[in-house]
């Protein structure tokens, strides 16, 4: 829409170059059947509906449960829009939609709590990752509780 806008503003200039040379019989272009009134009208007409282009290219939206961060000619901007429509007068803004909602993975403990198992994580409750080679299957124990045989204690793929 900014560049309908652009458009709608240089026939606006080429109807006020053509206002100021109107002359004719009574006022009347005869090439064209305009006066310089009828150019003015021109002029004015295309004026107004460039500034609407203009406004409604400013227009940016962000949809439900979505932020939206400004970033104009590449460079990203302060701050951040919520939902809805904003009128930013700035025809160059892009606003990155970004989704509001976030999951999280929590994991309980799982099995009986003298087992203490973290169900899918291929760790033994209590125990800590530490540097071992891919063939070796032990968890390195901060204290020595035994792994269930049902808990891998190693990633597969």
């Amino acid at each position: 829409m900014f560049f309908v806008a652009i458009i709608l503003w240089v026939v606006m200039l080429v109807a006020i170059v053509a206002t100021l040379a109107a002359r004719g019989e009574r006022g009347r272009d005869r090439s064209t059947g305009l006066g310089p009134a009828g150019w003015a009208g021109v002029a004015v007409l295309c004026g107004l509906l460039g500034f609407g282009a203009f406004a409604w290219s400013g227009v940016k939206s962000v949809p439900p449960k979505s932020i939206g961060v400004p970033v104009s000619l590449g460079h990203v901007g302060t701050g951040y829009y919520t939902s809805g429509a904003h009128e930013t007068w700035n025809p160059f803004l892009h606003l990155a939609i970004i989704n509001e909602t976030i999951q999280t993975t929590t994991f309980q403990v799982g099995g009986t709590p003298a087992q203490g198992q973290l169900p899918g994580t291929g760790q033994c409750s209590g125990a800590l990752p530490a540097p071992r080679s891919p063939s070796s299957g032990r968890c390195a124990l901060t204290r020595r509780p035994r792994c269930s045989a049902t808990t891998p204690t190693r990633a597969t793929s």
